[in-house]
């Protein structure tokens, strides 16, 4: 009846944990290599040309299988289920905007400096190609400016609900799993008894060992925030005050008692442990918008067709 962590008879189903992803989760990467997606389609393309170029649906298919574990992750995190169709698209719109900045890239010269020379002269073609496109991906985030610290304060101080560690409790419990949940008679009235024994001032660790089917830790469940636990078992314990113990109560698991040790109120983290990593995430939020503005123009200039039309 813990989190998720444990043996699977002791489990307490999570809700998924909050998630702040977002279709921009794809594409936001330190590596400015892969800064280059936004995956949205409009239809079903399977064999393209784009700027005259064929596009093989085994092209298409390789960016599916590339793009399916994180994909499904996360529609997990969004609480949905995977739609392959959808996939399909993101996968073949990547493909899309991965061929036009290749296209883009081609005509650049390398010859521009030393290093540049040498990978000419080496003639590794593909390594040549390569170069070209990380420069054409430099270029474009290369413009991007860097956030100053005022800037970097400002977002700190007009956004606070994103730097606050979560309202937090720690709690214990005793547990007579049921089937399905149902009610059960003999479960309810051994509860019961155990209740009885905690009033009379027998230690809640004592019993949670002898008679709980979740007896692990003396039924310790550690310290967790809202949303890890069953709506039920969250309501109980959520609105309890420390040292106090619960009566009787059923979630979908069983039959509970909880103890609670400790609440903790939600926190504003301080500005100075997050300002570091908080300027490399504007930094590369606007390396994402600035690819997104760049493949978009190229997109808007394009001739793509669908030769399956």
């Amino acid at each position: 009846m813990a989190r998720q962590s444990r043996t699977p008879a002791c489990a307490i189903v999570k809700i998924l944990p909050h998630s702040n992803a977002t279709l921009d989760t794809f594409e936001a990467s330190r590596d400015t290599a892969r800064l280059v997606t936004r995956y949205t389609l409009a239809k079903d393309l399977i064999m393209l040309r784009i700027n005259g170029e064929p596009v093989e649906a085994s092209h298409i298919d390789k960016a599916v299988a590339q793009m399916r574990p994180q994909y499904y992750q996360f529609m997990q995190q969004r609480g949905e289920a995977p739609d392959d169709a959808r996939l399909r698209q993101w996968a073949q719109e990547s493909v899309v905007e991965q061929m036009l900045l290749q296209q883009e890239s081609a005509s650049i010269e390398l010859s521009a400096t030393p290093a540049a020379k040498e990978k000419t002269t080496s003639g590794k073609r593909s390594d040549e190609a390569k170069q070209k496109f990380k420069m054409l991906i430099d270029s474009v985030v290369g413009k991007v400016s860097v956030p100053t610290d005022a800037e970097v304060e400002s977002f700190y101080t007009d956004n606070p609900t994103q730097f606050q560690t979560p309202e937090q409790v720690h709690a214990a419990h005793i547990v007579k799993h049921t089937q399905n949940g149902e009610t059960n008679d003999a479960a309810y009235r051994e509860m019961l008894n155990i209740k009885s024994q905690l009033d009379k001032g027998t230690a809640f660790e004592a019993l949670a060992s002898e008679h709980s089917d979740c007896s692990d830790n003396a039924g310790d469940l550690g310290t967790f925030p809202r949303g890890q636990m069953v709506q039920e078992f969250e309501d109980i314990v959520f609105s309890m005050h420390p040292d106090e113990v619960s009566d009787v109560f059923q979630s979908p698991f069983g039959y509970h008692i909880v103890k609670l040790y400790e609440k903790m109120d939600a926190q504003v983290i301080p500005f100075d442990q997050v300002r570091e990593k908080l300027a490399e995430h504007m930094l590369d939020s606007r390396r994402s918008e600035a690819m997104r503005t760049f493949v978009a123009a190229l997109k808007k200039k394009a001739t793509i067709e669908d030769d399956d039309a």
